[in-house]
């Protein structure tokens, strides 16, 4: 039904301080049922070499089997080839069990209760292979599979974009801080604000009239290293009441 395997012990499959080579997923690269590329560990070829069968390919699911065990997320063909990290396991289903219905049965509150009640470890829990071998399967027919698994796998993408939505915003939000206070923006205006003088300057607390955004300020190329602005807007425009 699905072949699982847990991930190499060692150092030689940690990727701790390399910064290109074979991608190694971890549990923390594991984030609401999608791999995520945030904070990726790598390992030499030369040493992915000798871990070809930890290898990933399109169509497995990757899942925790420490800390918070059974999140599970579909291994695409981007991810081909990459290699399991130590606290994982790699769940290959057969042609009777669709992985995107797996994911999604994974994370059903009843099957997450077995999952802990059967883990092993007291302080830090820990699954093994054999116990997820165990697991109690409910298994439609291939075709129900495949609707469930494409239905919860579309919320979730909407999910995905609100995210980047959320992140993008929150980083336009933190650009305008300094893009008000710049002196290039400082207009007479009624009203006093705190002068944008550097943090602990004598004069700092003295009074400047207050700024008015120019006419048209565009704040896209402002945004810090990898924000979206499109997902925003194209640019932000400031007018003059």
């Amino acid at each position: 039904m699905c072949d699982v395997l847990a991930g190499p012990a060692g150092a030689a499959s940690s990727g701790g301080g390399n910064s290109s080579g074979v991608p190694v997923i971890k549990p923390r690269n594991i984030s609401e049922n999608r791999i995520v590329r945030d904070r990726l560990d790598f390992v030499e070829p030369a040493a992915a070499g000798m871990l070809d069968r930890y290898r990933l390919a399109s169509g497995d699911v990757a899942c925790t089997r420490t800390g918070e065990i059974g999140r599970g997320a579909l291994v695409t063909e981007e991810h081909d080839g990459w290699l399991l990290g130590t606290s994982c396991l790699r769940l290959r289903p057969g042609p009777a069990l669709d992985p995107s219905y797996l994911i999604f049965y994974l994370g059903h509150p009843r099957v997450q209760r077995w999952l802990v009640g059967n883990a092993g470890g007291s302080t830090v829990r820990s699954l093994t292979a054999a116990t997820m071998r165990a697991l109690p399967l409910l298994l439609p027919d291939n075709d129900r599979q495949r609707r469930i698994g494409a239905a919860m796998s579309a919320l979730d993408e909407q999910l995905a974009i609100h995210d980047r939505i959320r992140r993008s915003t929150s980083a336009l939000r933190e650009s305008l801080v300094p893009l008000y206070l710049e002196d290039s923006l400082l207009d007479e205006a009624p009203g006093k604000i705190m002068s944008p003088l550097p943090f602990g300057h004598p004069a700092s607390r003295q009074s400047v009239p207050c700024c008015r955004p120019p006419g048209s300020v565009s704040v896209a190329h402002r945004l810090p290293a990898g924000t979206d602005a499109n997902i925003i807007t194209n640019k932000v425009h400031y007018s003059r009441p």
